[in-house]
């Protein structure tokens, strides 16, 4: 992603290639993703602009990587979605 002109924290390689294989990296990869998703929903203001989700493969290399992260973070989006709309009709007047 540097390569990309991404501007990434130092520490980053370190923290995703630190484990066995690309199991790790996936799954590290993914838990960071969900823990930034979980933490946007948690601080959105009462009347929050419109979000989405998007998720790019750089090549097809992590193409699968992509699908399958797509999937895990579209199932937490849906459910994060449906909790916050749960959440506002509970709380009207």
């Amino acid at each position: 992603m540097r390569w990309l002109g991404a501007d990434l924290p130092a520490d980053l390689d370190r923290y995703l290639l630190g484990g066995s294989g690309a199991e790790t990296c996936f799954a590290r990869s993914l838990d960071l993703a969900q823990r930034i998703l979980m933490d946007v929903f948690d601080n959105l203001p009462p009347d929050p602009p419109l979000i989405g989700l998007n998720i790019e493969h750089v090549n097809h290399r992590n193409y699968r990587s992509a699908v399958k992260m797509l999937e895990q973070l579209g199932s937490l989006y849906s459910r994060l979605v449906a909790a916050r709309a749960r959440s506002a009709w509970q709380n009207q007047p």
